[in-house]
C-alpha cells in the first residue's frame, strides 16, 4: 500500500450509529424494487444491517468494505449468526480492488461523507457506474465539508442512475440518497 493511502487511513476513526432498523426502513421504502443479488456495504459497523439484508432478501453475495481495524466487528458478527452465505471483505486501503466488480446494490450508512474526500470520490466514481442501485445515508453538508460534497454526490447519482431521490431521515440531519438504473 502506498504511504499516502496509509496516511489517509491512519487518521480515520470508526464509530457505530446503531440505527440499523431505520436504515432498513429506508431501504424498503426508497428501493422497493430491490430483491437481492450482489451487495457491497461500505462501512458495515456492527454487521447488524448486513444481517437484516441477508435475512430479508435473496442475497447471492455480500461484501463489506471497512477500515482494517474495524472490519472484524462486522465480519465476526455475521459469521457468528450463521446466515448461510459467504461473506467477502475488503480492507479500505485496498478499495481499488472493487473497481471491476458489479453490484446489484451498494449501501452505506453515515460513513461516506466522513471519509477523506480523495478516497470517497475515487471509490464512488469507479464503483457507482457498475451498480444497479445504491442507497447512501449521510449528511449532505456540515462542518466537515468544503461545500463540494452535495453537488458532487448528486451529480454522480444523476449521471449514473435514471431515477434518483433523497429524503431526510430522523437521524442527525442525514439524508437517504438513492439511485436506480432504468
Amino acid at each position: 500500500m502506498d504511504k499516502h493511502i496509509a496516511d489517509i487511513w491512519s487518521s480515520v476513526k470508526g464509530h457505530y450509529t446503531k440505527r440499523d432498523s431505520m436504515y432498513m426502513e429506508f431501504l424498503d421504502k426508497m428501493l422497493p424494487e430491490f430483491n437481492g443479488g450482489r451487495i457491497l456495504e461500505i462501512g458495515p459497523g456492527t454487521g447488524e444491517f448486513a444481517k437484516m439484508i441477508i435475512k430479508n432478501y435473496n442475497v447471492e453475495k455480500y461484501r463489506v468494505l471497512d477500515l482494517e481495524k474495524n472490519i472484524s466487528d462486522s465480519v465476526n458478527y455475521i459469521k457468528k449468526e450463521n446466515l448461510g452465505i459467504t461473506l467477502d471483505y475488503t480492507f479500505s486501503q485496498n478499495y481499488k480492488d472493487l473497481f471491476d466488480e458489479e453490484f446489484d446494490l451498494i449501501v452505506s450508512n453515515i460513513c461516506i461523507p466522513e471519509t477523506p474526500k480523495e478516497y470517497r470520490e475515487d471509490l464512488l466514481n469507479n464503483i457507482i457506474p457498475n451498480t444497479k442501485m445504491s442507497m447512501i445515508i449521510g449528511q449532505l453538508n456540515g462542518d466537515w465539508d468544503d461545500g463540494s460534497y452535495e453537488p458532487w454526490i448528486r451529480k454522480l447519482f444523476t449521471d449514473n442512475f435514471g431515477e434518483v431521490s433523497s429524503e431526510l431521515t430522523p437521524y442527525l440531519n442525514c439524508y437517504s440518497l438513492t439511485g436506480i438504473k432504468k
